[in-house]
């Protein structure tokens, strides 16, 4: 199990690197870097800034996956995919914000809200079976 969940840590940066890398080109100098709730940009900065936050917060997220996983050798439990699933709505966040500053394709809060949705499932899931013993 740890080793799938390892996987998708690292799978995910990777996928998100090679998307930005592919859109470089694309992406104005002055891109939007921070949309308010009504998913509207109110925030931009250069096209760098944004790859380095995306890279150093899933990158990041990957690390914190690995160092749970590794800590707990044998199991993580829940807490290795609770990291996997945070860093997986980072990369959909960073994933349509990408798409926004080459497409202008809106964000959806659909690929937020659904793998947090799943996240707090798992959880409750988690509760009800540790309840039942």
């Amino acid at each position: 199990m740890n080793a799938a969940i390892l996987l998708a840590a690292w799978a995910l940066p990777g996928a998100l690197a090679i998307k930005l890398l592919l859109s470089w080109d694309k992406i104005p100098e002055r891109a939007a870097v921070h949309f308010g709730w009504d998913l509207r940009p109110n925030g931009w900065s250069s096209k760098r800034v944004l790859a380095l936050y995306a890279m150093l917060l899933v990158f990041g997220g990957s690390t914190g996956s690995t160092l749970v996983l590794l800590r707990a050798r044998h199991t993580a439990g829940p807490a290795g995919l609770v990291t996997v699933v945070v860093n997986l709505v980072m990369v959909c966040v960073f994933w349509q914000v990408i798409n926004y500053n080459t497409r202008g394709t809106p964000l959806r809060a659909r690929w937020v809200v659904l793998p947090l949705l799943a996240l707090l499932a798992g959880a409750a899931l988690v509760v009800i079976l540790q309840g039942a013993r």
